[in-house]
């Protein structure tokens, strides 16, 4: 207010000065040569005071601002730094997974969206439904819990999952088949027999078009179970469900797109695939390797015969006979029309020779039905080992399908390994009964 009214009075002074020499000067011509340079140097003397004074008032005012401006920057970097620390601290918490909502109803839709990121991203049905149970028990707090995966006849496969040892209390199976039918979720608590421990118990069931596909069973023993718990395991059920269901949906895919329609075999390419990865595997371990071709003898004549259903019976008998005599590493596949591919790792061709003989007498005893009518049907063989001068996966199978056709030309049903002494199909020459059929 005082530097305003300085300034006020000093314009004042001014004007007035300039008031009385303007006067002074047409009041009397004579004075004016005096006056003009007096007024002029009252006018200068006036100006410097207005100047001086101001520049005073302007260093007083810096200086009061100054430590002012000093505070308020000092105060923003504080609260600058502040919020970044804070925020370094957040990000680190985040990126520490704790899974858990505890029971005291916390609720982190962060952690409900990492969980469910993580089942989604699983596409292997075992490691999928292990990593539900996990996470649904971390994720309520719980002490242990089960998961239970139901097909159209019943409950399929269990998975358990406790960060301490725990035996869930046997009403968990009356629990998990009633909510299984009744569809609702169910949140109680009981006592043993002895009435020595409490067990609080959490079910919710896993529901995809209508129809439980499975149930989650979480276990308690020190805390009931809230409804934040209620909630929270309902939203998680629900996206389980939707991932096991997806899951399915993609194994069923590669399933298919692995394997023959009819025999459920392996495919001819995917045969190739894994019959060039384990010759692979026995050149560099230089492990002995086996491969079969087998043909079923007469099969257009039974096509003829009895209808090409009953050809599609014989396949789908001689698939079975597959998987109950060969052993899981063996690779066995549908090379095409009647004939299939079979591959023996690390098995010497004298063993494989009594494999093929033994699969060989299993086949013709084999009956098969067909509409009331009752048949069997016998097959040839071929064999061939993989050799020095036999190291490719092609020359293997030509070398066995070489053997197969001798075994044809010698009266079928029968096992024939090749030998260097064999000729080429190309150059054999089969009689007119061979050629009928």
């Amino acid at each position: 207010m005082q530097y305003f009214l300085k300034k006020a009075v000093l314009f004042f002074l001014i004007i007035l000065t300039l008031g009385v020499v303007s006067t002074l000067s047409f009041l009397s011509f004579s004075l004016s040569p005096i006056i003009s340079p007096l007024s002029i140097g009252l006018i200068l003397l006036v100006l410097f005071s207005f100047l001086t004074i101001t520049k005073r008032n302007r260093l007083k005012v810096r200086h009061r601002v100054k430590p002012a401006i000093e505070t308020i920057e000092e105060t923003a970097v504080g609260d600058a730094l502040g919020e970044s620390t804070e925020k370094e601290t957040i990000e680190s918490t985040e990126k520490q997974k704790i899974p858990i909502l505890t029971s005291s109803g916390i609720h982190n839709h962060q952690i409900i969206e990492s969980v469910l990121t993580e089942i989604h991203s699983e596409h292997n049905s075992g490691k999928l439904r292990s990593l539900i149970i996990k996470n649904a028990v971390l994720l309520c707090g719980a002490h242990g819990g089960k998961l239970s995966i139901f097909n159209s006849s019943g409950p399929d496969h269990s998975y358990f999952y406790s960060p301490l040892p725990l035996d869930l209390p046997p009403d968990c199976q009356s629990i998990m088949n009633s909510v299984a039918i009744s569809k609702i979720a169910v949140k109680t608590g009981f006592s043993d027999i002895k009435g020595r421990e409490s067990f609080y118990i959490l079910a919710v069931p896993l529901i995809r078009d209508n129809f439980t596909i499975g149930v989650i069973i979480l276990v308690n023993k020190t805390t009931q179970f809230c409804e934040t718990d209620l909630n929270n395991l309902n939203l998680f059920a629900s996206q389980a469900a939707l991932a096991i269901n997806n899951t399915q949906l993609y194994e069923k895919a590669i399933l298919q797109a692995q394997t023959d329609s009819l025999t459920g075999l392996y495919n001819h390419r995917h045969f190739f695939e894994l019959a060039k990865k384990e010759i692979s595997r026995a050149q560099r371990y230089k492990h002995s390797l086996t491969v079969v071709m087998v043909d079923i003898d007469h099969f257009k004549f039974i096509n003829d015969t009895f209808g090409h259903p009953a050809g599609d019976q014989v396949l789908i008998a001689i698939a079975n006979v597959c998987r109950k005599l060969f052993r899981n590493i063996d690779i066995v596949g549908r090379y095409g029309g009647e004939e299939f591919s079979i591959l023996l790792p690390e098995t010497p061709v004298e063993i494989a020779t009594e494999v093929a003989e033994r699969f060989r007498y299993t086949i013709e005893k084999t009956v098969i039905s067909y509409h009331r009518r009752h048949f069997s049907v016998t097959v040839s063989l071929g064999l061939a080992a993989l050799r020095n001068d036999c190291t490719s996966l092609p020359r293997l199978i030509e070398r066995a399908d070489t053997a197969l056709y001798h075994a044809k030309a010698q009266g079928r049903n029968r096992v024939i390994l090749w030998k260097a002494s064999m000729c080429y199909v190309g150059a054999m020459k089969f009689p007119k009964t061979f050629l009928r059929f």
